[in-house]
């Protein structure tokens, strides 16, 4: 659990196999929120039920500094969840530049 919680804001000092644990960890949670966003589109979520996975993925796009790994696996998802999560990635490294 500490790695899972302290692995974003220690990106830069972990061995190159962590960085790929982690890197994997924050992959599993961008799936399952491109596969939110997917049912979405396709019209099979509750909008309430959406917008709280939307609110926690934003959440997450900071809590585990997933910008530090997102040029990485960017290219894995689709062009719609992209243009969908840049912006919250675009703001956290905004407000986490030295």
């Amino acid at each position: 659990m500490d790695f899972y919680q302290t692995g974003g804001e220690k990106f830069e000092t972990l061995a190159a196999s962590e960085q790929a644990r982690y890197r994997y960890l924050v992959a599993w949670w961008l799936t399952f929120y491109e596969n939110v966003q997917y049912q979405q589109d396709c019209g099979l979520l509750d909008e309430g039920v959406y917008k709280a996975w939307m609110n926690d993925m934003a959440g997450f796009v900071e809590r585990r500094r997933a910008d530090k790994v997102w040029d990485f696996l960017k290219p894995n998802y689709s062009d719609s969840f992209v243009a969908h999560i840049q912006p919250h990635v675009d703001a956290v490294r905004k407000k986490y530049q030295p």
